[in-house]
């Protein structure tokens, strides 16, 4: 496998270009919200001449304030295209940048910055670090600090946040918190910025996560609790997939249990699966088995079916085969 995870000295390839253009995974979550926008903000301090531009989708609620001032394009101009540079983040597999991709296609010079173990390289530039926290530490590494301001060092805080799980997650190293420390030097609320886009929900929220645990149910001996989620039951409580964020966290807290699966309906027949594992369990193995990705203990899918049970049944079968190799190895 080719090694891409020495810096690429991102900035010789900004000063280079005379338009860029940023883009990010769809629905884009908090690594993918932080690292864009700090970019971006980036990019502006150190080249204010350059043409740079945002392609991403909406950004959550509790956190489409890392936008402020930045036009987001959610849609292709022709007439902006072709950029000089298309710098990609966060993003595992090409497909995943959505209606973007032409974009970048077009891009004369493409750098993809990610850390998703399963990125096969698909840019000009790599660098892709698995083992990373997120997205948003691999660019404050590449960094010049003299063009790093308080709003670009709050977006990538957030980022790291998001995708640490506020640093509880294995991905948390000591290079994670030494990138932290340097990010706090910047003058932004931090508790306040953890506490509003984390951990605050909504009623609504608060409501559907709460459904979502009286749906659930125990597998495999307890080891596994599954959850789903309808399009009647998100409309009764009047929320959108954004909304479900943090509820297959909360669900693998549950006493017992290694793995959780929770699955909602995102559109007709159309059914997103969130997996997350405790320890053991590999759900980037799982989830790229049925065309998904993710991390080692964090991963998602999309089913196309009309029979959510069936391909929930599937799922389960996987990460009970998992637990079954666990137990015999410790037998």
């Amino acid at each position: 496998m080719t090694d891409y995870t020495d810096l690429i000295h991102l900035d010789q390839y900004i000063r280079q270009a005379g338009s860029i253009a940023v883009g990010g995974h769809e629905h884009p979550d908090g690594d993918c919200a932080g690292s864009t926008t700090g970019l971006v903000r980036y990019i502006n301090n150190m080249c204010p001449q350059t043409q740079i531009d945002l392609y991403l989708e909406k950004i959550p609620d509790a956190y489409a304030f890392l936008g402020d001032g930045i036009e987001i394009r959610d849609h292709i101009d022709e007439e902006r295209a072709p950029y000089d540079l298309f710098i990609c983040l966060d993003c595992g597999v090409i497909e995943r940048l959505g209606f973007a991709q032409p974009v970048f296609n077009k891009a004369l010079k493409t750098i993809c910055i990610d850390h998703h173990i399963s990125n096969p390289g698909f840019a000009d530039i790599n660098r892709i670090c698995p083992h990373a926290s997120s997205t948003s530490e691999m660019l404050a590494e590449e960094m010049d600090a003299q063009y790093v301001d308080t709003d670009v060092a709050r977006s990538l805080f957030l980022g790291i946040v998001h995708d640490t799980g506020v640093f509880q997650y294995p991905c948390t190293s000591p290079g994670t918190h030494r990138i932290v420390a340097d990010l706090l030097k910047y003058d932004f609320n931090a508790p306040e910025l953890i506490t509003k886009t984390f951990y605050e929900k909504t009623m609504q929220q608060q409501k559907i996560a709460a459904q979502a645990m009286l749906n659930a149910r125990l597998a495999a001996g307890g080891a596994v609790i599954t959850s789903m989620i309808t399009a009647a039951e998100m409309q009764q409580y009047d929320v959108l997939p954004e909304h479900l964020d943090g509820i297959v966290a909360q669900m693998r807290d549950t006493k017992g249990v290694e793995c959780a699966l929770f699955m909602y309906e995102r559109g007709k027949d159309e059914w997103k699966v969130s997996l997350r594992s405790r320890s053991y369990v590999d759900v980037r193995q799982i989830a790229q088995a049925f065309g998904g990705g993710g991390h080692r203990k964090a991963a998602g899918v999309t089913f196309n079916t009309d029979k959510p049970e069936d391909a929930m049944s599937q799922v389960v079968s996987l990460i009970s085969e998992q637990i079954d190799r666990q137990e015999k190895s410790f037998a």
